[in-house]
């Protein structure tokens, strides 16, 4: 019989409680201040952009129908949509000042939350990302430097190093993964970004100046592998003090340059804003410092109190989570790009340039056998529109809202087929709907959909 004593569990034991006081590992909570600050900032900006680019009017609860995540959730009717993002920038102000900082947090992350669920249309990455930080500042006390909830408490300026590891670790998923997606054939072979560069080229802004390099084919191939190299390796340059000023460079140039050759909003200088939470926690003391700035520095003897374990182990739920959900696109067969099962929540940036050919969605009374053609210019906008004609779980989803609409006003549910012929990344135009399948009889499902035909990847191509 062998006997276990105390000495034979202590290693393992003392590993995770090595790890746990790592985590509890007091720092300055001055770098996540200003992340928190950048961040209320370009909330602000985004819920402007809502209103610029005419978001709001997609979110109209006045329009007939919506792609939402969740079909028990609608929006504001009215002026309430307006009324709601508001109310966002609001919050996103009270989080920059710190001023009821737990509440307006928790109040921040369910109102966009709700919003980014109602309408699929608008399905952003960086949307999907704020989601998720504004979840992490829910649960990270962000205020304690800089902030008017803790001028009483000026005492208290330090947090538990994991409040910043945990955005270290969701900003490296966010470079990892999407440097994984890039190591697929169209990319690789130089598509779509070649038909980007050729768009760019000849706009007038970068046409006079840079119209020749974007031309070149040693671009093409500088962009295909130097983005590969750049999302796989940033992440860690980062995190690694000794590459730091390396990673800082090249993110900072590269987010530069997507920020003035394409359009994507906000994500470029959040990104950029990530930068100072890589670097020492107390930085910002360090400039101040430097400019000669008189600051109340952190104390040396930093006392923040211990992490209850279960919130230590829901942060762990979260990490692996993260880790999980992007990595669901390899349970489903075909090209993501194509058939969009796994698409969202995977970091899969700019990867596909999808077009449409051709769409109609035809009804038919099972009754009968009697015809129809649906106008989906009735029920939608141009936005919701241009995803309908080329995302399969979008084309599901409106089938279904005819179907319902139909068997209400003629009390039978009718069979719903579709003919959509799609361009990915300058293919010739094929099926991407099993015209024989009636949609109206296929369940909305995770599992892969059978009635998406595959991509026929031997067909000529003709690309530039």
């Amino acid at each position: 019989m062998i006997n276990r004593n105390d000495a034979d569990i202590k290693p393992d034991r003392g590993l995770i409680k090595k790890w746990l006081r790592y985590l509890d590992e007091p720092v300055s909570g001055a770098s996540l201040a200003v992340f928190r600050i950048c961040f209320s900032t370009l909330m602000v900006v985004l819920v402007y952009e809502f209103f610029q680019n005419k978001w709001i009017d997609t979110l109209s609860g006045d329009r007939a129908f919506h792609f939402s995540f969740i079909q028990v959730i609608s929006p504001w009717t009215g002026l309430g949509m307006h009324i709601h993002l508001i109310f966002l920038a609001l919050l996103a102000l009270l989080i920059g000042i710190g001023l009821l900082y737990r509440p307006a947090t928790v109040l921040f992350f369910f109102a966009f939350t709700y919003v980014f669920l109602l309408e699929k249309s608008l399905y952003q990455n960086h949307l999907y990302l704020v989601c998720l930080l504004s979840l992490l500042f829910c649960i990270v006390p962000a205020n304690r430097v800089w902030s008017l909830d803790n001028l009483p408490k000026k005492q208290l300026n330090c947090v538990p190093k994991w409040n910043v590891l945990i955005f270290r670790f969701q900003f490296v998923v966010v470079y990892f993964f999407s440097g994984i997606a890039k190591l697929s054939s169209d990319w690789l072979q130089g598509y779509p970004q070649t038909g980007w560069l050729l768009e760019r080229a000849a706009d007038p802004t970068f046409g006079p100046l840079l119209g020749h390099i974007f031309r070149e084919h040693w671009f093409v191939i500088f962009i295909t592998y130097g983005g590969i190299a750049l999302d796989l390796s940033i992440g860690f340059l980062l995190s690694w003090r000794r590459t730091f000023w390396l990673g800082a460079a090249l993110a900072f140039f590269f987010h530069i340059t997507n920020a003035a050759m394409f359009s994507i909003d906000i994500f470029p200088w959040l990104m950029i804003a990530s930068i100072g939470l890589f670097a020492a926690e107390d930085w910002p003391y360090k400039c101040l410092r430097a400019l000669k700035i008189n600051m109340i520095a952190p104390p040396n003897a930093l006392v923040c109190g211990k992490t209850r374990l279960i919130t230590l182990v829901l942060v762990h739920a979260y990490v692996i989570v993260q880790l999980v959900v992007p990595l669901r696109r390899f349970l489903y067969p075909g090209d993501p790009s194509w058939t969009e099962q796994g698409q969202r929540f995977a970091w899969r940036m700019m990867l596909r340039d999808k077009r449409s050919a051709g769409f109609q969605m035809i009804i038919a009374d099972p009754r009968t056998g009697m015809k129809g053609i649906v106008n989906p210019e009735n029920s939608l906008d141009s936005r919701q529109m241009e995803d309908l004609y080329v995302i399969p779980d979008m084309i599901l989803q409106f089938a279904h809202y005819v179907a319902k609409d139909i068997e209400r006003q003629l009390g039978a549910r009718p069979i719903v087929r579709v003919q959509a012929k799609v361009s990915l990344n300058g293919r010739p135009a094929q099926d991407l709907i099993d015209r024989r399948v009636d949609l109206a009889a296929e369940e909305e499902s995770l599992a892969p959909a059978k009635w998406i035909l595959p991509l026929k990847t031997d067909l000529p191509v003709n690309r530039p």
